[in-house]
């Protein structure tokens, strides 16, 4: 099954848009970077930085608890949102993978999405020789192989 399947995906937010000047401060965040994503599925907490914005952040552009946020530029490593990190801002340089359904592990998924296999479709789906990117439909595209839920057996 593919990705858009099991899960709402959408591209995150042009911080430009929302950016304020000096003088027109509504509100502070703190906003996910590049460098926040490692090479396990958490976030780097040492990397966030501060973000402050013209007016409030509407919350499909701030993490939740279970989110999955992959990188759109090259390395796309996906992190897993943890309830240490809620509330942060997402960038127009990742997507955010929010599950339909609960029984997936959305941890499991971010491991899934940081496998080889998923990596190599990823490096074939890249544009760009300056910057290279995927899109978020690429990653709405990728096949999920996802194991069976088996059922507790009682003794």
């Amino acid at each position: 099954m593919r990705l858009k399947d099991i899960a709402t995906i959408k591209t995150g937010l042009v911080l430009s848009r929302k950016k304020a000047a000096c003088y027109d401060v509504q509100k502070k965040y703190q906003k996910i970077t590049l460098k926040s994503f490692s090479n396990s599925t958490k976030i780097n907490p040492n990397s966030l930085d501060e973000f402050i914005s013209n007016s409030e952040i509407k919350p499909e552009y701030l993490t939740r608890t279970n989110d999955i946020i992959i990188r759109l530029r090259a390395l796309n490593i996906a992190i897993c949102i943890d309830k240490n990190a809620q509330g942060l801002v997402i960038s127009s340089l990742m997507s955010v993978i929010k599950l339909n359904d609960k029984n997936i592990n959305s941890r499991f998924l971010a491991y899934y999405l940081n496998s080889k296999q998923s990596q190599k479709i990823f490096n074939t789906a890249v544009k760009g020789t300056a910057i290279p990117m995927i899109r978020t439909g690429d990653v709405a595209e990728l096949d999920v192989f996802l194991p069976p839920i088996s059922a507790k057996k009682s003794n």
